[in-house]
């Protein structure tokens, strides 16, 4: 669980690091951060998902997650399955797109054997959100512990 935590936490500081400096990048720049940041969103996807008020987590959300406390699953995940849903990693039937994932996988950097690790971890689960959360887990476990 404080894995899962500690995932979420640097994910969602990771896509929030990256759009808040966009704007002051070259785009050479940001596309540097786009290939290397840790989270499975492009910033803009992370923007979109933050601005639907069914898919924002706000600053007490962030903190509860950072601090490994508890934290609304419900609002975490709706957000987590909003970005990968814009990601085109979440089907609309519910199923994960794994050579989407794959592909976003191997644009961030990561080698083959990581993307094979996160293909095999990937499990569907009962809703879209849980899901989410679980495609989110293993691309943290996997890409984080294999990453320089």
């Amino acid at each position: 669980m404080k894995t899962f935590l500690l995932f979420v936490s640097v994910a969602l500081f990771a896509v929030a690091c990256v759009s808040a400096s966009h704007s002051h990048e070259s785009d050479e720049s940001h596309e540097h951060h786009h290939k290397h940041h840790h989270g499975l969103g492009a910033p803009e996807v992370h923007d979109e998902c933050q601005k639907d008020p069914a898919t924002h987590i706000d600053e007490e959300d962030l903190k509860k997650i950072r601090k490994g406390e508890a934290y609304d699953k419900n609002k975490v995940g709706a957000h987590s399955k909003c970005m990968l849903e814009k990601s085109h990693i979440l089907k609309s039937n519910g199923e994960v797109d794994k050579a989407q994932l794959s592909k976003i996988v191997k644009e961030r950097g990561h080698t083959d054997e990581v993307v094979h690790k996160i293909e095999e971890c990937v499990q569907h689960k009962d809703t879209p959100e849980e899901t989410s959360l679980h495609v989110m887990k293993c691309y943290y476990d996997n890409a984080h512990a294999h990453h320089h």
